[in-house]
């Protein structure tokens, strides 16, 4: 393709500061067939103008979002440009991009073309070698090599060259806010201090003796240094502690061992990305949390390759991933949201395994999940569900309809941290080191499909709204998981105070000890504990502040004891409990679809609202809505009833796997994004 001309055009954009997701990067592939100088890729950068540039060992390469162009050392030439093997690329504060291979090399960019500057005049010194790049603030460059560390001047093209005590490649550099390098050495670790020039070695303590080759240095914006190796994994270093100390790093023992030269970064949103020879590593530093993505052919948008070699991260967020193979690309800056599938399938198709009933987190960061296929357990650091068996002691009486793969629809946590699995047939505690089921059923006629979940109250206790399957009456069951009973309460179809309808849509708990229920023909009633009477708020056309419609599929009460109702065809609807008075928010008011399945509310008292029409923010203060699609990495556009926070960590349950996230992640900023537009 003929680029005719290249306008760089800023404007303004609502943008969105996400966090990776975790097991869902769908990577787009490049490869020499694209056009690329050669399938390994050993650097990435980008500059001002926007366009990606890729060191290979056979060129660089500047790509515009369509086409390569491929440039090249040429050996006829009288002058010295550029080498085959470019192992760094830097653009510095003035916009000029310098490649690293053997010297600096600047480009121009009005000609395309390199000016190679070096230590040595003799090409192919080991001071020439070009590993990493930085620059400092008087505008100097700092790149260091084999054998040293070389400070170059752009105004008067001097170096000056610093040997280091070991003469080795010095893979890895870094320099943190005091202004000292950081630099490895073979198997040693350097601090250079610039102002009084010299070396300092960083001691090992015994334990880690031998200590591993070091290839990659990152410093992180808390001050941390990561320091990896090949064949050792990773390690850190607090660089504001005095005297500095290495320690290992590897939660889980899920870390890699062998990372590349120049590996790792740190992306705008503080997750850590290793580039290794066993595939792309994300690492969380604040939940010691490590997720792995490898190549396989049976999954596509998978690596092209385990062969990692370099990671880059640009200004939309866009993650690049140089291989052996090729470049990958995922769009992590559309996808805010972390998704998750017990079956990896595309949103056009709904396995059972994925359609996600209930989802609860332990501690350790694991999963629990209720789905239309069974109870599974998910383990985030090693990417795998689990199916669990719902089969309990063959002494007790279970009725021959039940078998595996039973409908799970609620997974609930008492107050001594025992998991309850509920099912339309009674409910399982489950005792996870032993894998072991007791199984309370539901006495019979009394039937609870559930479906709207359990409320567990301010002491403890567990209610479900059921019927009887005789009669037709409404029945409320207590459980109380201490003393492992069921209490039921039969009413009279005819009794005005009594619970109308066992299909029950939603249950919820509020903080007083009310009870609040959702049906479909009966609007909202609310159960006093004391009397275990019910008060009913429907639909008055003749009053303006009545509940608008009557067909309720979801009930949450906030923590400043408001009642909100997601209805069928209503929108959202906010319950005052002191006057009776009913708010309407509706699609004419942002909402996305007015058919509201499940509710909950966030760290800052916003609610967020699973639709039928994907997800939705709704800011109490403002009034106002912002929606999320599938767009955005939802695995699903339709939502369930399943909905679950812990930590200020919210989990919803869709039609297609769950996803997962924090809300304080989803900030809008407005960002300044080059484009370029090719004419």
């Amino acid at each position: 393709m003929k680029l005719c001309s290249v306008l760089t055009v800023l404007f303004w954009l609502l943008s969105v500061t996400i966090l990776p997701a975790q097991s869902d990067l769908q990577f787009e592939h490049l490869s020499v067939e694209d056009g690329l100088s050669q399938s390994t890729v050993l650097s990435i950068g980008q500059d001002k103008e926007g366009f990606m540039w890729f060191g290979t060992e056979y060129g660089l390469n500047k790509y515009d979002g369509y086409s390569f162009k491929v440039f090249q050392a040429n050996p006829k030439a009288s002058a010295y440009t550029l080498n085959h093997l470019i192992r760094d690329i830097y653009e510095d504060r003035r916009g000029r991009l310098w490649v690293g291979a053997n010297g600096l090399n600047l480009l121009n960019k009005r000609t395309d073309t390199f000016k190679a500057f070096l230590v040595d005049s003799t090409r192919f010194t080991y001071l020439n070698i070009c590993l990493a790049i930085l620059e400092d603030e008087q505008g100097r460059l700092w790149f260091s090599a084999g054998g040293g560390l070389n400070r170059f001047d752009p105004i008067t093209k001097a170096f000056t060259t610093y040997r280091s005590p070991q003469l080795v490649a010095n893979l890895g550099l870094a320099r943190d806010h005091s202004g000292t390098f950081w630099m490895g050495a073979g198997s040693e670790l350097y601090q250079f201090n610039p102002k009084t020039e010299e070396f300092t070695l960083v001691p090992v303590e015994q334990a880690l003796h031998p200590f591993p080759s070091i290839s990659a240095l990152e410093i992180d914006q808390s001050g941390r240094l990561w320091i990896g190796t090949n064949g050792g994994g990773l390690f850190q270093l607090d660089t504001r502690h005095k005297p500095a100390r290495i320690v290992s790093y590897n939660p889980g023992e899920q870390v890699n061992k062998e990372i590349s030269n120049n590996g790792i970064i740190e992306d705008r949103s503080g997750y850590l990305w290793l580039a290794t020879t066993q595939g792309l590593q994300r690492i969380d530093p604040k939940n010691n949390q490590v997720s792995t993505y490898r190549t396989d052919p049976a999954v596509p948008g998978s690596l092209s390759s385990n062969q990692v070699y370099s990671v880059y991260q640009d200004r939309d967020g866009t993650l690049w991933v140089g291989t052996d193979n090729g470049i990958n690309k995922a769009v992590t800056y559309t996808q805010p949201f972390h998704p998750h599938w017990v079956t990896y399938t595309t949103p056009a198709t709904r396995l059972d395994e994925n359609k996600i009933n209930a989802v609860v987190e332990e501690e350790d960061g694991t999963v629990w999940l209720g789905t239309e296929k069974g109870f599974y357990h998910f383990n985030p650091l090693s990417n795998k569900f689990r199916p669990i068996s719902l089969r309990v002691n063959h002494s007790q009486t279970r009725p021959t309809s039940e078998k595996d793969g039973i409908s799970v629809r609620v997974i609930q946590k008492d107050k001594q941290s025992r998991l309850w699995v509920g099912t339309s047939l009674g409910l399982h505690l489950y005792e996870p080191t032993t894998s072991h089921f007791t199984f309370y059923p539901y006495q019979s006629p009394f039937k609870f499909l559930i479906n709207a979940g359990l409320a567990m109250d301010k002491d403890g206790k567990m209610w479900l709204p059921g019927r009887n399957d005789l009669t037709g009456n409404g029945v409320m069951a207590m459980f109380d998981p201490e003393q492992r009973q069921y209490r039921y309460q039969e009413y009279d179809l005819n009794d005005s105070h009594g619970l109308k309808d066992g299909y029950t849509m939603g249950v919820a708990a509020d903080q007083v000890g009310n009870i609040w229920v959702a049906t479909g023909p009966w609007g909202i009633s609310r159960m006093d504990q004391k009397t275990g009477k019910f008060t009913y708020y429907l639909p008055n056309a003749e009053e303006g502040g009545s509940l608008k419609e009557n067909d309720v599929w979801s009930i949450y009460a906030d923590q400043k004891g408001i009642i909100w109702a997601g209805t069928n065809q209503g929108g959202l609807q906010r319950l005052d409990p002191e006057t009776g008075a009913f708010t309407t928010f509706t699609t004419h008011d942002g909402l996305p679809s007015n058919h509201v399945i499940s509710i909950t509310e966030d760290a800052e008292g916003n609610l967020w609202l699973g639709t039928n029409n994907g997800l939705s923010h709704f800011n109490l203060a403002t009034k106002t809505f912002r929606n999320f699609h599938t767009d955005d990495g939802l695995p699903h556009h339709d939502f369930r009833r399943s909905v679950y926070s812990r930590n200020g960590r919210l989990f919803f349950g869709t039609d297609n796997g769950y996803v997962d996230f924090h809300p304080d992640s989803i900030q809008d900023e407005a960002v300044a994004r080059p484009y370029t537009l090719l004419a």
